[in-house]
């Protein structure tokens, strides 16, 4: 455990002590400790949780941060700093072991009283039995009423599932079933949020079949329903090459790159969902992705991987030509950038025949825009709108505009690299049309 952590941890038994106040450490900490695992989160209930925090942040001068003011859920974050913060919540029923039976799967409910050594021995409280489930690997829920009481926790069984690779239990994956209708009774961000957390799993793709058999992409993506079985492969492609892309597509993709392929996977296996969906639009993903209130970075990200991906895919690979000619690399770069690199990849995961059968030609393309066009489109112009303001005092319009294209793509492909040259093909430009 983190020695800072662990001070702050004797900080807080210590003033709890105090004030005569018993606190419990509950939920994924808990978990985590018993799993060998350093915990993300820490979170504590009790009686007068809530006051002991409030009094806690004020004496020692820590910032209190108010998560949830709703009456008999109140939830206060304690802040030493930005990497280091407790969470403090009302505990629900008359003692904890009624708390306990009112969380969602027995692995996250258990409790430790923050009196008790959490690295060696601690003691226990674990009314669900769910010690004997985290060891054999399964998600049980803990009552038959739980997904009524907030059907949110369907989506939560298999992002536990995916994030933790266990195995949903039977008779849960059934209640599942029963009531994954509910879903449409909750709010649309909770229900974005927790399909982010399952895509995000490194090998989501495992439990993708059971996510669809359950009913859940039915009832979230009612279009892409028919599509089940090769989403399934898609998830599968989309995790090998995030896994390994410099193999997997090119030497050119750097460690950068391959960063950001890593950091948008959630939002790649999404794009697969929404690609095969036709209607009246010509991308249906913005409506789809605007009704789920995703943000406006997250639509146009994958709007524009989408479109990439359509882009490339429908793009005619020529096997003698795989240089940077305009016409062939540079109008696929151009015209994708800078989802490129996304789009290929989305492509790639859904048509893998596809990819396999232009494998050179791609490679070598990826090995193009990564080492030439990209650091080329990253450089500043040579000239803007307001040098041929005041040098040629044209004024804004289509000509404007083509001039300024044609100067972009002389510099990108290397024709031109000084302002001389740069005036000089805006002055030609310029008498030509």
């Amino acid at each position: 455990m983190n020695k800072d952590i662990e001070r702050f941890l004797v900080e807080l038994r210590e003033f709890s002590l105090s004030k005569n106040v018993e606190l419990f450490l509950v939920g994924g900490a808990v978990r985590d400790i018993l799993s060998d695992r350093i915990p993300s989160d820490y979170d504590f209930t009790g009686d007068n949780a809530i006051p002991l925090a409030k009094e806690f942040a004020n004496e020692m001068k820590y910032p209190l941060v108010k998560l949830d003011e709703t009456p008999g859920r109140e939830t206060f974050r304690v802040v030493k700093s930005p990497q280091i913060e407790f969470d403090f919540t009302a505990m629900q029923g008359g003692d904890i072991e009624e708390d306990l039976m009112r969380r969602d799967f027995s692995i996250n409910a258990m409790a430790m009283p923050l009196s008790t050594n959490f690295n060696k021995a601690p003691v226990l409280l674990d009314p669900a039995n769910g010690e004997k489930d985290l060891k054999e690997k399964k998600i049980r829920v803990i009552s038959p009423e739980t997904f009524k009481d907030d059907p949110l926790r369907i989506l939560r069984a298999f992002r536990f599932a995916a994030q933790l690779k266990f195995e949903i239990e039977p008779e849960t994956a059934n209640q599942i079933r029963k009531n994954v209708f509910l879903l449409k009774e909750v709010a649309v961000e909770r229900i974005f949020y927790e399909l982010k957390q399952f895509l995000k799993a490194p090998q989501c793709s495992v439990f993708f079949p059971e996510f669809c058999d359950c009913g859940l992409l039915k009832t979230l993506f009612p279009e892409s329903d028919a599509f089940k079985n090769k989403l399934t492969n898609a998830f599968n492609n989309i995790e090998n090459i995030v896994a390994d892309p410099t193999s997997n597509l090119s030497e050119a993709v750097d460690e950068s790159l391959s960063k950001g392929i890593l950091d948008k996977a959630s939002l790649l296996k999404l794009c697969a969902i929404l690609y095969p969906i036709r209607s009246r639009e010509k991308y249906p993903a913005v409506e789809i992705l605007q009704n789920m209130n995703a943000s406006n970075s997250e639509i146009k990200w994958m709007s524009s991987t989408i479109e990439a991906g359509k882009y490339a895919y429908d793009f005619e690979f020529n096997c003698e030509k795989t240089s940077g000619q305009k016409g062939i690399s540079y109008s696929l770069a151009k015209r994708t950038y800078p989802h490129t690199i996304f789009g290929i990849i989305l492509a790639a995961s859904i048509y893998p025949e596809w990819m396999a059968a232009n494998r050179k030609t791609i490679q070598a393309f990826i090995h193009y825009y990564c080492k030439s066009y990209f650091p080329a489109r990253q450089e500043p112009s040579l000239l803007n709108g307001h040098d041929l303001i005041d040098k040629f005092k044209l004024q804004p319009g289509p000509q404007f505009k083509n001039i300024l294209d044609e100067l972009e793509d002389a510099r990108i492909l290397g024709e031109i690299s000084t302002k001389e040259q740069a005036w000089k093909l805006a002055e030609n430009l310029i008498k030509c049309t």
